[in-house]
């Protein structure tokens, strides 16, 4: 069976998930054929497979709980948005998402959606479901300390840079750690999840937010 038309579901007896074809019975009960029989399940645990796999190879599901892969381990809830028509992850704690991050998900006023083709997804790691582990969600990640090796950038150096029209002043970021001159670019923290590495020292570092302060 291709992993897309997969679906799961809690098995009413307790026993666990189980996943193969879904059956919807004329009374709306459902059940899930395994390839070896027919099991009852629970109709609100219902979730079909994306087809996608999170960075260990597991493949992710409807209603499971994606781990972002920066330090603050964000979770997002996988949901299919019917007006995009498409799987995303809803986040329950935005308050220190950058402008680029922003940028690449919906905003419905409460939370922000990633798509699926986002780092939510392939560089995340599935670690439960919303009918599991839904305390997962409570709660702002963005409390959450970075590693003793990462400090944050709290001093910057002017810079004065000539165009054609005159002048701009620019800040400088300086290495937390070396106090040298260096720089600091969001592609370069979302690639390495969160942080970006000083040139000259190798030092990690990262520029906080209001939620740092």
């Amino acid at each position: 069976m291709n992993d897309r038309w997969k679906f799961r579901g809690n098995a009413v007896d307790g026993l666990g998930w189980e996943y193969g074809s879904l059956i919807v019975e004329p009374d709306d009960s459902v059940q899930i054929y395994n390839g070896e029989g027919y099991e009852p399940v629970d109709p609100d645990t219902v979730g079909q497979c994306t087809g996608l796999k999170d960075k260990n190879g597991t493949l992710i599901y409807e209603g499971d709980l994606i781990k972002h892969k920066d330090y603050r381990q964000r979770v997002g809830v996988v949901e299919w948005i019917t007006d995009h028509d498409r799987y995303m992850a809803k986040t329950y704690d935005h308050g220190d998402f950058n402008e680029a991050q922003k940028e690449c998900a919906l905003f419905d006023g409460a939370h922000y959606y990633f798509y699926v083709a986002s780092e939510w997804f392939h560089e995340g790691e599935v670690v439960g479901t919303i009918h599991d582990k839904h305390e997962l969600l409570k709660g702002s990640s963005s409390e959450a300390e970075p590693p003793s090796d990462i400090k944050p950038i709290v001093d910057f150096e002017d810079s004065l840079n000539s165009t054609g029209d005159g002048y701009i002043k620019n800040a400088i970021p300086l290495c937390p750690h070396c106090k040298d001159a260096s720089y600091y670019t969001t592609a370069e923290s979302e690639l390495n999840g969160g942080y970006t590495v000083c040139p000259f020292c190798k030092g990690k570092m990262y520029m906080p937010t209001s939620t740092d302060c």
